[in-house]
């Protein structure tokens, strides 16, 4: 009547079925997930740590993932499973789609059900965050109208991974027409745009350390990550 989903980099705790299964009273609960403490026993040395600080485990409205959900077997089948097209990262938020879609619900439930390994080494690291620049924007184009409802405006990720897909576009064209018309103006862009995500990755350093409580002196080395994290949203986003 029901499958479980978690991922291989993954621990549950023994609790995890029996709390969310209960939420399944409600009929039209098609999906119940948990939360995951960022930390696995595995993890070791600075990369783990610093993704740890990173990681934001609160759920978004309407959102559960794969690595940790129990999902009614009828209702997956109802809307055809995974899509195996999606190859990266994400694949589950397509299918959450198509299970808003039809009207049913995902159940987020605020409690820690299991411990995630993170990514031991940078080159990891910066592979995982290109999987979900490419995911983004394939599942975007696969759900563009389902995700321009109202009542998918919460949904994880995919206008966000649209509007930066846009961005860069509009980027590319003027750096190319720079290029041609203007070479000088083309480093102008370039620095610019360095510039401001250097900036971001300070700030969301900063709140990072801040929300987590953690030392001071991760703040040089967090922003790096951030900085790694999003130049790898958009090399996957474009590649």
């Amino acid at each position: 009547e029901f499958i479980a989903s978690t991922d291989a980099d993954e621990m549950m705790f023994p609790e995890w079925l029996n709390t969310l299964l209960p939420f399944f009273s409600d009929l039209n609960v098609a999906a119940v997930g948990g939360l995951l403490v960022e930390k696995h026993p595995l993890d070791k040395g600075i990369a783990p740590k610093i993704q740890s600080i990173l990681i934001d485990p609160k759920f978004k409205p309407s959102t559960v993932a794969a690595g940790n959900v129990i999902y009614k077997k009828k209702i997956l089948d109802e809307v055809g499973g995974f899509n195996e097209f999606c190859i990266f990262n994400d694949l589950d938020v397509d299918m959450h789609y198509r299970m808003v879609d039809k009207g049913y619900v995902l159940k987020p439930v605020s409690k820690y059900l299991g411990q995630h390994k993170q990514r031991h080494s940078f080159r990891a690291f910066y592979k995982r965050m290109k999987g979900f620049g490419a995911a983004g924007i394939i599942i975007f184009f696969l759900n563009i109208r389902k995700a321009l409802k109202n009542r998918f405006k919460n949904q994880k990720g995919v206008l966000q991974y649209f509007g930066l897909f846009i961005f860069l576009a509009f980027f590319l064209l003027a750096l190319v027409i720079s290029v041609f018309i203007y070479p000088v103006f083309s480093v102008y862009l370039i620095s610019f745009a360095l510039l401001g995500l250097t900036m971001i990755s300070l700030v969301w350093a900063a709140h990072a350390i801040r929300r987590t409580g953690s030392h001071v002196k991760y703040f040089p080395i967090t922003s790096f990550f951030v900085l790694s994290k999003l130049l790898a949203l958009i090399h996957g986003t474009l590649l």
